[in-house]
């Protein structure tokens, strides 16, 4: 998977144009949509209030991750006895080799090869496992 505009840091970030994106602490997730005909999944976070001062005054108020040609999404349930404020925080980004797509709680935080698939966890216990050609980042302004 290719991620043709950012890099992944430190499991929670995203550098960005020469900025760091946190993604546990300044951003929250909103939502997520998949579109079957066009093999794209976008993932939206959105800046939380008060937070990020650096990011707000350039102009960013939250971001899309978008993932073309998505052949392999597998999303688990939260997890129902957490608060669903824990849904918004993400805990960790990273990845696991195809060959571990029945694991849903573990991650490595680089790939070891360049089809591994990428694993976003959330506090909330939801799980998104993806595997595609691409994803790009789109600034929100």
């Amino acid at each position: 998977m290719i991620l043709t505009n950012f890099e992944i840091e430190d499991m929670i970030g995203i550098r960005y144009s020469g900025q760091y994106f946190d993604l546990h602490n300044d951003f929250a997730f909103n939502g997520f949509k998949y579109s079957v005909a066009g093999l794209a999944l976008e993932l939206e976070w959105a800046i939380i209030d008060n937070e990020a001062d650096g990011i707000v005054q350039n102009q960013i108020h939250g971001l899309i991750l978008l993932f073309s040609n998505v052949n392999y999404l597998r999303i688990q349930e939260r997890d129902f006895e957490m608060p669903v404020s824990e849904d918004k925080c993400l805990s960790v980004i990273g990845y696991l080799p195809q060959e571990m797509r029945d694991v849903m709680d573990s991650f490595g935080d680089k790939p070891d090869y360049e089809d591994d698939d990428m694993i976003m966890m959330f506090q909330g216990g939801q799980t998104f496992k993806i595997n595609a050609t691409q994803v790009e980042l789109i600034p929100k302004k």
